[in-house]
């Protein structure tokens, strides 16, 4: 069959079939698209979040660790102060006391700085959680761009298609009319 014997119609026909599968095909891609796009925005939010959340725990912990070494340090100088006190004394007996004293205030005071270094490893096992979750969330950051570029890209394929119809309808029309200019 020619152009001359149905009018053009076929063409026109499948050209607007055409546009209306690729414009379903855009239409679904582009849904499953911002689909994705919201839910790697959602996974980027909720590993920002957590990321945050580590970073205020990495603080309690520090936090709680200098309380604890602090008190300690604290309660060893005292111990320190009540044996140098002691040491002073003319009675060997109390000497011997205030050595132990300082001897334990010492020890009180590296318990300290142990409980210390035990909270700061605790808040740098935090820290290191939140970097994590940094990474995780800018990976979805990253996948909601992609899903928003190939949105894009969607929409410039059924551009060019609605393009190459009206192409396809000019030359059918065009052809007609050559069609009926000769009878």
């Amino acid at each position: 069959m020619k152009i001359g014997d149905d009018g053009g119609t076929n063409g026109v026909v499948f050209a607007a079939e055409m546009q209306e599968f690729i414009h379903k095909l855009s239409t679904q891609l582009a849904k499953d698209e911002r689909l994705a796009e919201r839910d790697a925005r959602e996974v980027e939010i909720q590993q920002g979040l957590q990321a945050a959340n580590d970073m205020h725990e990495k603080a309690k912990a520090i936090r709680t660790g200098a309380i604890i070494g602090g008190l300690c340090t604290i309660g060893g100088a005292g111990v320190q102060f009540v044996g140098v006190a002691k040491i002073g004394s003319d009675v060997q007996s109390v000497r011997d006391q205030g050595s132990a004293f300082v001897k334990a205030g010492e020890s009180t005071a590296q318990i300290g700085g142990n409980a210390s270094q035990l909270f700061n490893a605790q808040g740098a096992d935090a820290e290191g959680d939140s970097q994590s979750a940094q990474v995780r969330s800018k990976a979805g950051g990253s996948r909601a761009d992609e899903a928003v570029n190939n949105l894009h890209a969607i929409e410039k394929i059924e551009d060019s298609a609605k393009e190459l119809f009206k192409e396809i309808a000019d030359n059918q029309h065009a052809g007609i009319m050559a069609i009926l200019s000769r009878q």
